[in-house]
């Protein structure tokens, strides 16, 4: 199986106000990524309200592989996941498919 190591600036979101807040009221994400960690494998609606350009969002399992993907999420959106996810990612728009991104590669922070 097939492994990504994103190369990023990280900003870890790990509790409930950055949860919260994530990339909302933030400039284009260029050269960062969010990323959501949860105690256990869970399945959170996620929504793009105040954030004003679109961006990837890759979700992880337990193990670090990707169980889903959703390119270019519009702003002023709610995307409600298919599969529980452990930590999610929020990705600059693009990403993905830059780095032939898909389910099942395990990703390293």
């Amino acid at each position: 199986m097939k492994e990504h190591k994103i190369n990023l600036k990280k900003v870890v979101c790990n509790n409930f106000f950055s949860k919260m807040l994530g990339i909302m009221f933030r400039k284009k994400l260029e050269n960062s990524c969010y990323v959501f960690t949860f105690k256990k494998p869970s399945r959170v609606d996620i929504h793009s309200f105040f954030v004003f350009h679109p961006f990837d969002l890759v979700l992880l399992d337990e193990n670090s592989r990707i169980v889903e993907i959703k390119e270019s999420f519009m702003p002023w959106r709610v995307f409600i996941p298919k599969k529980r996810a452990k930590v999610f990612i929020e990705l600059p728009a693009g990403y993905v498919k830059k780095n032939n991104l898909k389910e099942g590669i395990k990703v390293s922070l």
